[in-house]
């Protein structure tokens, strides 16, 4: 994820929720928001997990990058599930360490190995050409800044037949206030974008787009659920967060769910190809 030093202060939460991953309050959240916990932070449910996997043809012949892949708990659930080799960059340095400790305590850490870089426009992947077949990056292009060169970068790393993944959850189809907008973007850096920009950026980026698909009801479905399960634990996370953060976590997720319900914010999952 893109983090400029201006937005410094509102990622403060990235770094709290990552050093926290192991509590039991945070774990608890997870389990009663996602059904199950592997230490997800993001909106992909269980069964949109799977999906994931049949939608990239993911085994365990596959070389994989994911991108701002945050404390690498999908990255080291499809290690684990596929025997995939994996290579997740996020530019938070508490997420990256907390992913190679996990990678080693799974003994998985031959497979999957983490780096600590901005994986937008300013940036090359410590990756060589044509080197990957599946690149993913859930949930977090709209943090990623320069666009149209982040997906000149990914064509650049999949082999010739490779598949690339992604969603945008920040894919304007409705009428939103100005307010909404800052609320909901009010934890970082986000791009909102109107819909078929993503579809241009890619072909003209050399990609043939193979599917798209409206995920919009799982990040209503999650955002809710989750904000339900930290309603129930405000106590504990008061005290771990403080009064400010969980104000303004619980005002994150409102506007997610409002925004999501009304479809004013959509999120879009696609799956492209670099042709052979």
């Amino acid at each position: 994820m893109t983090e400029p030093r201006d937005y410094e202060p509102k990622l403060k939460q990235y770094s709290v929720h990552f050093k926290n991953m192991a509590n039991d309050v945070y774990a608890a959240v997870r389990t009663e928001t996602f059904g199950e916990d592997w230490g997800q932070a993001g909106w992909m449910t269980p069964a949109r997990y799977r999906h994931y996997i049949d939608r990239t043809g993911m085994t365990a012949d596959c070389a994989v990058a994911d991108i701002a892949c945050g404390s690498g708990a999908q990255s080291l659930r499809f290690v684990e599930d596929t025997g995939c080799s994996m290579v997740g960059v996020d530019i938070n340095q508490d997420a990256i360490d907390f992913a190679n400790s996990q990678a080693q305590a799974l003994g998985v850490a031959d497979r999957a190995r983490f780096i600590c870089l901005d994986a937008g426009a300013s940036t090359r992947l410590p990756l060589e050409d044509a080197s990957q077949d599946i690149v993913l990056c859930i949930d977090a292009v709209t943090h990623l800044l320069g666009r149209p060169e982040v997906f000149k970068e990914w064509y650049r790393v999949l082999k010739p037949g490779g598949r690339l993944t992604f969603t945008d959850a920040m894919t304007v189809t409705g009428l939103i206030t100005n307010e909404e907008i800052e609320t909901r973007t009010a934890i970082g850096l986000f791009q909102l974008v109107p819909a078929g920009l993503d579809d241009r950026l890619l072909q003209e980026a050399g990609f043939a787009i193979r599917d798209r698909e409206d995920i919009t009801d799982d990040i209503e479905t999650v955002a809710s659920r989750w904000r339900d399960a930290r309603d129930r634990r405000e106590a504990a996370l008061r005290e771990l967060e403080g009064d400010a953060m969980y104000e303004h976590q619980r005002r994150f997720l409102t506007a997610t769910i409002e925004t999501a319900r009304r479809r004013a914010l959509s999120s879009i999952l696609f799956t492209a190809v670099k042709p052979a």
